[in-house]
């Protein structure tokens, strides 16, 4: 059977199932999309938070977290969205 993660989830921007634990790979995982992360059943871990990638956003471009923010409805990082404004300005 096919598994996600909530980080795959996260990119989809739908729900995707059933959910893999990335500590315990139990399927018992519930999503929560106003916060973005999952919550496993089981061990009660939250797959972003407790592996240190909470409130880290993915740029869609490079697929990096840690230098990415939120610009208007959608993440990027500092360096995609340089390059961005270079080939504009090109």
């Amino acid at each position: 059977m096919k598994t996600y993660t909530v980080e795959q989830v996260i990119s989809a921007e739908c729900n995707l199932e059933p959910i893999e634990c990335k500590f315990c790979h139990s399927l018992e995982v519930t999503y929560d999309q106003y916060i973005r992360d999952a919550l496993c059943g089981d061990c009660g871990k939250w797959q972003i938070e407790d592996d240190g990638l909470y409130n880290k956003l993915e740029c869609p471009q490079c697929h990096e977290y840690d230098t990415a923010t939120q610009i208007e409805d959608h993440a990027v990082c500092y360096d995609c969205m340089q390059k961005n404004m270079e080939s504009i300005n090109d």
